[in-house]
């Protein structure tokens, strides 16, 4: 079991992975993946961010 990570480490994580995308079904807090490889992308789905401006 890990420590809990201190705050101020790291990158920020996005705000559209507050929401699950409708793209690639990516859960809430999980990247986004291309669905023929499961690759995991850096950004989000366009569809993720609209979904998650449509949210706030």
């Amino acid at each position: 079991m890990s420590a809990p990570r201190p705050v101020g480490l790291g990158r920020p994580r996005p705000a559209a992975l507050s929401v699950p995308c409708p793209h690639c079904r990516a859960t809430t807090g999980a990247p986004c993946t291309i669905p023929a490889t499961g690759r995991r992308l850096t950004e989000a789905h366009p569809s993720r961010i609209e979904q998650q401006e449509r949210a706030a």
